[in-house]
């Protein structure tokens, strides 16, 4: 993969532009996932050389990647940019307030949202089974996270010390029926 960090996302003519650490740290492909902001193009070469270099001296999270100036096909809004953070875990949401804590410091004060990656490659945009969201964990501002992944699936309910452990069981009980 190409390192293209140093480039700027509003202008390169490329779809995706990437981050990584020297020395990339082993992920297994089934626990992988990534926060996405979605970032106005008037910010985003900014937001983007901050997150791009935490990533690459393996600050933030696995790798890092942002929509680039060429049209990409599942964009929602022809105006912003997604940035995505990859992390190695999505059940370890300790690592995971750790890179929200970085996102809310670097001004991004918006709703962001956790997708893994075992829904992205099953072609997973929207909905995953009869779920009102494809992303297993939201985080609507600092390091709160939440999930609509448990009980009736259509209300948000935020991860506490005390659920976690439970919420992250119900959901891989619900990964092996599906």
């Amino acid at each position: 993969m190409a390192r293209t960090a140093k480039q700027q996302p509003s202008t390169a003519r490329t779809v995706w532009l990437y981050a990584e650490p020297a020395a990339k740290p082993f992920s297994d492909s089934d626990l992988v996932g990534k926060w996405q902001l979605f970032v106005p193009r008037s910010v985003v070469d900014t937001v983007w050389a901050e997150f791009a270099v935490a990533t690459e001296r393996g600050e933030l999270g696995i790798s890092a990647k942002v929509s680039a100036a060429l049209t990409n096909p599942n964009a929602h809004d022809p105006n912003s940019h997604v940035v995505i953070l990859y992390a190695a875990d999505w059940r370890d949401l300790d690592d995971l307030r750790r890179i929200l804590r970085r996102v809310r410091t670097s001004g991004v004060e918006q709703s962001v949202y956790f997708k893994r990656d075992r829904e992205t490659l099953a072609g997973q945009y929207s909905t995953r089974n009869n779920r009102t969201t494809v992303s297993v964990w939201g985080s609507p501002i600092g390091d709160t996270i939440r999930t609509k992944w448990v009980g009736t699936g259509k209300t948000w309910v935020e991860l506490t010390s005390e659920n976690q452990a439970a919420t992250i069981a119900h959901i891989q009980r619900q990964d092996a029926l599906d």
